[in-house]
């Protein structure tokens, strides 16, 4: 009996994925951050959200290379989010593995570890383990990745040294303060129970609307200068 469409489709993903693991992880990450975007683009239109100038006044006539709420949804803007989260899933990906090779969890070598008759359960020192990652993985990473996108958002839409601080300095806490609420629950789930090569993606399927909020954020002022990225 031939195996069905869907059937060859996940033979192909997994095929794939054994060839070209990070590739894949690169293409899965782009696509999740490039919904979140578009996510974040229909939601900032259909509240009426328009962007504000620096001294806190609508920006005016704003040219057809800056997205306003009329002109539906900007693909250049899409594109910069999706390619920053391809370039981003390698670092990403690093990191947790340094987390794993840094905090490993008990048993971790044996084919049973976690079950008693099927059941799972805690071993001991599991959940110290994974409490370092999270807490790691939340004062070291998040800052820094909070840092890093801003700085590569400012920059790929126009802004100068003094535009990229600006962003930063407007929106670095309200995000970070926003991630401390959010992902320390969500990591807790990844670092225990999700396979080392399917946590980047499932940290970007979680992050759709996360990342609908960082998009949002990053764009809710102060336009950019001129566009970069000219695709």
């Amino acid at each position: 009996m031939a195996p069905s469409f869907s059937a060859r489709i996940i033979s192909g993903y997994k095929d794939l994925s054994t060839r070209h693991p990070l590739l894949v992880l690169m293409g899965i990450n782009g696509l999740l951050a490039a919904t979140s975007d578009i996510l974040a683009q229909n939601l900032e239109k259909s509240s009426g959200y328009r962007r504000m100038s620096p001294d806190g006044s609508p920006s005016p006539s704003i040219s057809s290379h800056v997205y306003t709420p009329s002109s539906g949804v900007d693909p250049r803007r899409t594109i910069r989010f999706a390619l920053y989260g391809m370039a981003m899933t390698p670092l990403v990906h690093t990191w947790f593995t340094l987390l794993d090779r840094s905090f490993p969890l008990p048993g971790l070598h044996s084919p049973n570890m976690g079950k008693t008759n099927g059941t799972s359960v805690a071993l001991p020192g599991m959940w110290t383990q994974v409490l370092k990652r999270v807490a790691a993985d939340q004062l070291i990473y998040a800052p820094f990745g909070l840092l890093v996108f801003f700085t590569a958002m400012g920059l790929f839409e126009g802004h100068d040294l003094n535009g990229v601080r600006r962003k930063i300095r407007d929106n670095f806490s309200h995000g970070l303060l926003a991630n401390w609420a959010v992902w320390p629950a969500v990591q807790l789930i990844n670092f225990r129970y999700v396979p080392l090569f399917y946590r980047v993606p499932f940290v970007g399927a979680v992050g759709i609307l996360w990342n609908t909020f960082l998009s949002w954020l990053n764009h809710r002022s102060h336009p950019p200068t001129q566009e970069v990225l000219a695709v």
